[in-house]
């Protein structure tokens, strides 16, 4: 079994927050982890990754603080095209899913909290790439990937459950991770 912490950058097409009051990064660090049976960069591979971001916005004694936290399962599949016993090279795609929520604060110094909003939010993803890799010894891989990511159905809830339709969210756009897969 393969272990491989990614760590990555990622830019969403639309997260447009401002219909609640809230604003976010355009890009977001990401940090996950793969889970691998077999032969590096060939075959099956699960993915978990976590993005998470604090705006903080304001002027003198008013301020709006947005807290966006992410969870991105992906089941991925490489397609090897290149591996000379070193350096190696595979096409992948995988499907999965992003859920998480964001959280808008409204405050005022000496008053308090005058707003606090909630929202549930997931999207089914599909992403294409291609990962880059060098074999320093046969139990360890260190891989940089780049993709782009499609996003299907994002939903948007309240803590009721309640489907909304603003502010409108696209979880598709380009990431690029860096890899280091450790066998166990």
């Amino acid at each position: 079994m393969q272990v491989t912490p990614v760590f990555g950058v990622l830019h969403f097409k639309d997260l447009d927050l401002s219909a609640d009051g809230g604003s976010v990064k355009s890009i977001h660090e990401t940090i996950g982890v793969q889970l691998k049976w077999g032969d590096a960069l060939k075959g099956w591979v699960f993915q978990y990754e976590i993005a998470n971001g604090y705006v903080t916005s304001g002027a003198s004694t008013s301020f709006t603080e947005t807290d966006l936290s992410l969870d991105i399962f992906k089941l991925r599949h490489f397609y090897s095209i290149i591996d000379d016993m070193g350096s190696q090279m595979a096409l992948f795609f995988s499907v999965g899913q992003i859920m998480g929520h964001y959280k808008v604060i409204n405050s005022t110094e000496g008053s308090g909290i005058t707003n606090y909003i909630v929202r549930n939010l997931d999207a089914y993803l599909a992403d294409i790439g291609v990962v880059f890799g060098y074999e320093l010894n046969q139990d360890w891989l260190i891989s940089l990937n780049a993709a782009y990511q499609f996003s299907f159905e994002a939903n948007l809830t309240n803590l009721a459950g309640q489907k909304l339709t603003s502010p409108s969210l696209d979880f598709s756009g380009a990431m690029i991770q860096l890899g280091s897969s450790f066998r166990l």
